[in-house]
Formats: structure tokens, sequence, C-alpha cells
């Protein structure tokens, strides 16, 4: 059982990991699109629809 125990904790570190990561991108994707005038948009678009999957993968399932 301690296996599995330790197995989440580094599956919930590496999601956090990922969610920081995406944020991160995000966050300059804005800034290029802001500072350059390039249009990233989709990029943006891409980024956000993953991490409201990761963070919906993160709820609870009540179960």
């Amino acid at each position: 059982m301690r296996h599995v125990t330790r197995q989440s904790l580094l599956s919930k570190e590496l999601r956090d990991l990922v969610l920081d990561l995406s944020t991160s991108l995000e966050d300059a994707l804005k800034l290029v699109n802001e500072k350059r005038g390039t249009n990233a948009g989709w990029m943006t678009i891409l980024i956000r629809t993953e991490l409201q999957q990761l963070r919906t993968a993160e709820e609870p399932s009540g179960s």
C-alpha cells in the first residue's frame, strides 16, 4: 500500500509541475502577442484548453 501512496504523490507532483509550466507558457504567449504584435492566439487557445482539461482531471471525482 505504501508504494501506491508514493506513486500517487509523485503523480500529483508531476501534474502540478505540468500545470505550472503550462501557465507560464500561456503567459509567455500573451506577452508575445502584446509586445511583437504576432498572432499566437491559436496557441494560447490550445494551451488554455489543455490547462482546463488538466484542472478538470485534478478535481476530486467524489468516489
